[in-house]
């Protein structure tokens, strides 16, 4: 079972993997994981510092306090709702390899890199949607 779950993984990494990272897949799984669990710190904070920019952009905004902490409270609920999302996303990926397994949390991780791209992607587009603001 060990051995099928790898060779899915291997193929299931080769052809469906979007994610643009330097982890090399000619090193042991373990060290993959390892890997992806960097990559996913570093998209981590990534995501905490774009989250801080935005509040520091809404705080200097021109617009009354009521407007911003409506938007502040509607947006942190969103992004509370969104870590669920991208935690439950993620572990569903993770549902076609052996549970508890290396190659499972690799598959997770590779997710969680990605998801949380996104959504850092999301947050510049929100910044941007302050600063244009009239």
């Amino acid at each position: 079972m060990k051995r099928l779950s790898f060779a899915l993984f291997l193929i299931s990494f080769n052809a469906f993997s979007n994610t643009n990272s330097n982890c090399d897949t000619s090193v042991p799984v373990t060290y993959l994981a390892a890997c992806y669990e960097s990559k996913f710190k570093q998209t981590d904070t990534e995501l905490n510092e774009k989250f801080n920019n935005l509040k520091s952009t809404l705080s200097s905004s021109g617009y009354d306090k009521s407007s911003k902490e409506k938007y502040w409270s509607q947006l942190v609920q969103s992004q509370r709702y969104w870590i669920k999302l991208r935690d439950t996303q993620c572990d569903a990926r993770g549902s076609f390899f052996e549970d508890s397994s290396v190659v499972q949390l690799v598959e997770i991780k590779k997710c969680l890199v990605d998801v949380t791209k996104n959504r850092v992607f999301f947050l510049n587009g929100e910044i941007q949607f302050i600063n244009d603001l009239p």
